[in-house]
């Protein structure tokens, strides 16, 4: 059973990852990446 804290790294990762494959703003990859 996946934990809160778990969901929460995986679902960053992710959104990390999004943001990167999209980065033509650094911008929002710092935000993401800072949190």
């Amino acid at each position: 059973m996946l934990t809160l804290r778990m969901l929460s790294t995986i679902q960053n990762r992710i959104l990390t990852n999004y943001m990167k494959l999209n980065s033509t703003d650094y911008g929002n990859v710092s935000l993401v990446t800072a949190n």
